[in-house]
């Protein structure tokens, strides 16, 4: 089963809301860990020792993952809205049009390449 999605990940800006609330729970994290550390971390190798307590790990990892998982989101965005927009100017959009209109369905790969060496472009 084939699927597609928008190229624009923020077409609506309602969509924003969920990253935005993703983003200021991830930093409220961060900014009590960093609250919490940084005084432990003065206290020497003991401070350092008494604050790493399960709980605490935990919230680190969670802050951890959470900028990986938002460095990805970034990189997977700025890939689709900028990048994707320079390839997809390069196609001949006349021929896949003609193409998928004639057959009445997607392209396959073989066929989207097979496609795109006719007209000198693969």
């Amino acid at each position: 089963m084939r699927e597609s999605f928008y190229a624009a990940p923020y077409y609506n800006l309602a969509l924003v809301l969920p990253d935005l609330m993703f983003l200021t729970l991830l930093t409220s994290i961060l900014y009590s860990e960093l609250k919490e550390a940084i005084p432990a971390a003065m206290n020497g190798l003991d401070g350092i020792k008494d604050y790493l307590k399960f709980w605490n790990v935990v919230d680190w990892i969670n802050v951890t993952v959470g900028i990986g998982c938002v460095s990805v989101w970034l990189v997977f965005v700025l890939k689709l809205t900028v990048e994707l927009e320079e390839v997809l100017k390069g196609l001949p959009s006349e021929v896949l049009d003609l193409y998928v209109f004639t057959n009445r369905t997607y392209l396959s790969y073989e066929d989207s390449q097979g496609l795109l060496t006719l007209c000198g472009r693969a």
